[in-house]
């Protein structure tokens, strides 16, 4: 199996965009929030994030929900049999 190396790409563009407007923002000629100020610097990390994140989380609720199907399953069979074993108790 071949190995992939993963890379996320940070385009010089965004770090002179967020120091551009840190430095607005620290001279008060723009009134956007520190998150916002910041954005260029954390959105590209927030959705490599939530590209890695976001499969595994749905696939452990599919996996949940196989398993709560599957306990219900084994608790019908398990009913069903009980049934069968009284069934043929009276029978006998």
């Amino acid at each position: 199996m071949s190995q992939k190396d993963v890379t996320v790409t940070y385009s010089p563009v965004l770090g002179v965009l967020g120091a551009v407007l840190v430095v607005l923002k620290l001279l008060g000629e723009i009134e956007l929030a520190w998150v916002w100020v910041l954005a260029p610097f954390w959105i590209p990390w927030a959705a490599f994030a939530a590209f890695i994140v976001v499969p595994f989380v749905v696939l452990g609720i599919m996996a949940l929900i196989l398993e709560i199907v599957e306990w219900f399953d084994r608790k019908r069979r398990a009913r069903n049999w009980k049934k069968r074993l009284e069934q043929r108790r009276k029978d006998t």
